[in-house]
Parts: structure tokens; C-alpha cells; sequence
């Protein structure tokens, strides 16, 4: 897609095929926007899983809008991703080697 949306939202479906037919109910058209919906829990277990999509947005996303979680994780997030040595090169994140201790 063009343009690739993160919504957090409270009381989603757990089952996934549930919230696939929630969020269609919701957008009901074609579009260039592509939406990708999760709680706040789920957005946590992404970020720490290393998920690429929420890396960038992080990084580079916008918020539209906030009830104060976005405003008060992502720059938790990001002052993570620094102190982790986690760095995006180019279109790739990359993380620090981990070395064994081994000669």
C-alpha cells in the first residue's frame, strides 16, 4: 500500500477473523491506505518482537491520533532502540552483533 496506517484500539476481537470483519464493517471502501489494527498489548509484544513494519513507524510514522499512549511510548521506544544499539540502515534495521566471550 501507499500509505500504511497502525491503529490501537481497546477491545478489539481476539480472533482474528472476527476483527478482520470489525475493521472491513469500518473502512468499507477500496483505498490506498492500508490499516493494520491492534491493542496497546499487541502493540508492546510487536515492538519488542522487533517487528520491521512497527520499527518504521516509530521511527518515521505520524500519529493522527492519540488518546496519550502514542504520545508516551514512542519516544520510551525510541530512547529503547538507541540505548539497544538498534539502528535503521537505509530500509533495514540492524542489530548490534552479540559477542560470546569466546576467543
Amino acid at each position: 500500500s501507499d500509505i500504511d496506517m497502525i491503529v490501537i484500539a481497546k477491545d478489539l476481537p481476539s480472533d482474528l477473523f472476527e476483527r478482520a470483519e470489525y475493521v472491513r464493517k469500518i473502512e468499507n471502501s477500496p483505498s490506498l491506505l492500508q490499516s493494520i489494527w491492534m491493542t496497546e498489548e499487541e502493540f508492546m509484544a510487536q515492538f519488542k518482537a522487533g517487528a520491521g513494519y512497527l520499527l518504521d513507524a516509530i521511527h518515521e510514522g505520524r500519529i493522527i491520533y492519540d488518546t496519550g499512549f502514542l504520545r508516551t511510548i514512542i519516544p520510551q521506544a525510541r530512547q529503547e532502540l538507541e540505548s539497544r544499539g538498534i539502528k535503521r540502515i537505509g530500509r533495514t534495521w540492524v542489530w548490534p552483533a552479540i559477542r560470546s566471550g569466546m576467543a
